[in-house]
């Protein structure tokens, strides 16, 4: 594959949980480049653009990852997004937050990356959070979605959000090397169905959730039609994002 789209990384320094200094951005940008990333999303936990002074830090650092790529001749093309935490509780602040550009969408377009809690979340809560957004203007993507099998994701859910439009995200790593075996089960029946329109690796730092996604971009071209994976990989980035 000469594109391999990766929509979900934090890969932006010292701003979340993700890379904690610059050096370890350039570590992480250099060995996903090896592992075949072409194009990559920054997006960082919406709290690092909670107010004026952290989004302009953010957006700063985000030029200044552009610049060192060009430098360092990194072959990855950056563009900027953030993931968004959702409960019924913020969606008046996430919604007013997008509005005004305070958190960016992923790449300027109408769609965003979701996430949600792991505990104190509903199916119900989910479907208020997604017609809110849908209200609004904005089209959801839900962010690794195999790891909410437990709580309201399922193929019937998936299946009934992709008729409003929504978009899904599964993690390259949970294909294979994630040792939650439902996570993992659930990943590849996502895929099997052909119901994930992206990948990401949700590179967090170069322990916690390193740039990893050979395994999975394996079982990916092992498991998947030709047209499917350059569906997930190229395609729908072009599609929804270029």
């Amino acid at each position: 594959m000469k594109i391999i789209t990766d929509l979900h990384s934090h890969i932006l320094p010292d701003v979340d949980d993700g890379s904690p200094d610059f050096q370890t951005t350039i570590t992480m940008l250099k060995e996903a480049s090896k592992q075949g990333t072409s194009h990559l999303f920054a997006t960082s936990h919406h709290f690092a653009f909670i107010d004026k002074s952290s989004s302009e830090k953010a957006l700063e650092l985000f030029q200044e990852v552009k610049m060192a790529i060009k430098k360092e001749e990194i072959p990855i093309n950056l563009y900027l997004g953030c993931e968004l935490l959702c409960t019924e509780s913020w969606m008046d602040r996430l919604i007013n937050g997008l509005a005004m550009g305070q958190y960016p969408s992923l790449n300027g377009t109408h769609y965003v990356l979701t996430e949600y809690p792991y505990i104190h979340i509903d199916l119900e809560g989910v479907l208020q959070c997604t017609e809110r957004f849908l209200k609004e203007g904005w089209t959801p993507v839900f962010a690794h979605i195999e790891r909410y099998y437990d709580t309201f994701a399922s193929l019937p859910f998936i299946k009934h959000m992709k008729e409003k439009g929504c978009l899904f995200q599964v993690n390259f790593f949970s294909l294979v090397d994630e040792p939650n075996e439902n996570i993992r089960n659930f990943a590849r029946e996502v895929i099997a169905q052909e119901l994930a329109d992206f990948m990401g690796s949700d590179m967090h730092n170069m322990r916690h959730r390193p740039p990893q996604i050979e395994h999975g971009l394996s079982y990916l071209k092992e498991n998947c039609s030709a047209d499917y994976l350059s569906k997930l990989l190229e395609e729908n980035m072009k599609k929804y994002f270029i």
